[in-house]
């Protein structure tokens, strides 16, 4: 979560990460279906299906 909110005191060090990762990054298909409806609700930003 705390990529998505600047505010968050951990925001530079997971941008710094996903930047420049050491290695490849795996990413379960779980964690893609639901990052967005979690970092929409924490955000309190509305998302919209097309």
């Amino acid at each position: 979560m705390a990529i998505a909110i600047r505010t968050d005191p951990d925001h530079e060090g997971c941008r710094a990460l996903l930047d420049k990762p050491s290695q490849p990054l795996l990413v379960p298909h779980l964690v893609r279906t639901e990052a967005p409806h979690l970092i929409g609700s924490t955000t309190k930003v509305a998302t919209l299906d097309r």
